[in-house]
């Protein structure tokens, strides 16, 4: 149950980080950030769960793993790169 769990939150990970590379190349600039902030802070949010399901440590290496597989150039795509982001505001 647990690996399904995971599993299923790796698929929503990269579902969104594949979001934010095409409104990264997108043609509407001012849509673009508001996407992108509205993703990461869903990255944020599955973070957190991940940690519930195999602690915060795992959680942020799950994460980062995903962002190095599906980023694309302009999105941060290493673990330096990527801060927790379930607890910061982005306006």
């Amino acid at each position: 149950m647990l690996e399904s769990d995971v599993a299923q939150l790796r698929e929503r990970i990269a579902t969104e980080i594949e979001a934010m590379n095409q409104a990264l190349n997108g043609y509407a600039s001012v849509a673009q950030h508001r996407v992108i902030n509205r993703k990461y802070t869903q990255l944020g949010t599955y973070q957190v769960q991940l940690s519930t399901l195999v602690g915060p440590t795992d959680a942020l290496k799950i994460l980062t793993e995903e962002l190095d597989a599906h980023a694309s150039d302009g999105l941060p795509a290493s673990a330096s790169s990527y801060k927790n982001v379930s607890n910061k505001r982005f306006d």
